[in-house]
Order: C-alpha cells, then sequence, then structure tokens
C-alpha cells in the first residue's frame, strides 16, 4: 500500500469476526517480534565481534548490517500498517440476520473500538427477497415469515447497536463474485470517505 499506485479505495474482505480480530493485531505483534530479532541480530554481532582475534578474523558491526537494515525496513512496514489501519481505515461490519452473527458483530465492535479502531456502519448481508402478492403455498409462506424474522433482527439493529445500519444486501443464487460484485457494490452504495490519507 505504501508504495502501490494510488487507488480510490482498497478493500479487505476479511474471514468470520475472530480471524479478523487477529488479522487486525498482526502488526503490534509482528512489530514485537521484530524488535526481538533485532536485538538478538545484535546481541550476536556483539558476540562476534568480542570472539574476533587480531586484524586478520572477520569482523562485524552494527553500523550498516545488512540483517538489520532489512529487519528494520519490516519494523517501518509493520508500523506504516498498524498506523494506517488506526487513522486511514474505515470499517464497516456485514452481518448475515441471524442471532449468532448478531452476536458476534456486537462482540467485533467492542474489540475494535477497544483497540481504537472505529467502526463506521453495518451492512446486513444475505436477506430473504420478498415473493411477489400473488404468490401462495409453503414456499411462499415459508420466505414471508423469514422476512418477518429478520425485519425483527434489523429493528434490533437499528435500535440497539451504536454503528447505524448502512445497506441491506439481498441474498443471491450464486456466489458473490465477477460480474455480481458491480451488483452487490452498486447495492450498497455507502459512503466510505474517510480523511485525506496521512500515512501515503
Amino acid at each position: 500500500m505504501r508504495n502501490a499506485d494510488p487507488y480510490d479505495r482498497v478493500v479487505f474482505d476479511t474471514s468470520p469476526t475472530g480471524s479478523t480480530l487477529r488479522l487486525l493485531g498482526l502488526p503490534e505483534l509482528l512489530e514485537d517480534w521484530i524488535d526481538r530479532l533485532m536485538q538478538k541480530r545484535k546481541v550476536s554481532i556483539d558476540l562476534f565481534e568480542k570472539a574476533a582475534v587480531g586484524t586478520n578474523e572477520p569482523r562485524r558491526v552494527m553500523e550498516g548490517d545488512p540483517v538489520l537494515a532489512q529487519l528494520q525496513d519490516r519494523k517501518s512496514f509493520f508500523e506504516f500498517a498498524g498506523e494506517t489501519l488506526r487513522s486511514d481505515a474505515a470499517f464497516f461490519l456485514v452481518f448475515n440476520p441471524d442471532e449468532l452473527s448478531l452476536n458476534e458483530t456486537a462482540r467485533a465492535i467492542s474489540d475494535l473500538e477497544a483497540s481504537d479502531l472505529q467502526v463506521r456502519g453495518l451492512i446486513a448481508n444475505k436477506l430473504t427477497p420478498a415473493p411477489d402478492n400473488d404468490e401462495t403455498g409453503r414456499g411462499a409462506q415459508h420466505l414471508r415469515d423469514r422476512i418477518a424474522t429478520e425485519s425483527e433482527r434489523l429493528a434490533r439493529v437499528r435500535e440497539e447497536f451504536d454503528p447505524e445500519l448502512v445497506a441491506e444486501i439481498k441474498t443471491r443464487t450464486a456466489e458473490v463474485k465477477g460480474e455480481l460484485l458491480a451488483d452487490v457494490a452498486n447495492e450498497i452504495q455507502i459512503d466510505t470517505a474517510v480523511n485525506p490519507p496521512s500515512q501515503v
């Protein structure tokens, strides 16, 4: 991202909540890991220097060490990634209209806010399409009952959840990829603007 061509938006469609929260914590975790590696390298260089005898033995010095330089570059990248997520990203949580998904979404909002990552909005996904008014029978009744249940859950989201519900996506009969992605993008039409990036 730091050295990439400019884009209006970069979208990361992540896995379910638990994995997403672990993914978002990676920059900090990797920064700590790099710090430990750098410390071990410095100790190694120091010990190697102390073990060198006379002027004929190869010597290693901290300044200009290619391994330390590479580790420092990695650390800089992870710091950039973490700061970009905290200051230049807009988070939208997508949920399905079922109880488990609502509970996960509530937990994710809390966990993200505890990490100083603000959720900008919620998107309801896989909503049941309504049958035509003249349709009767068990299938049509099942769809109407399901829509009624989903409507109750969406009302709960609007009343109880702090980030607002910014989009609703109907379920599709095929996996959303290829041309269907454009349909979904047109369906949601949400403002994802954030302040001009501070990390670019």
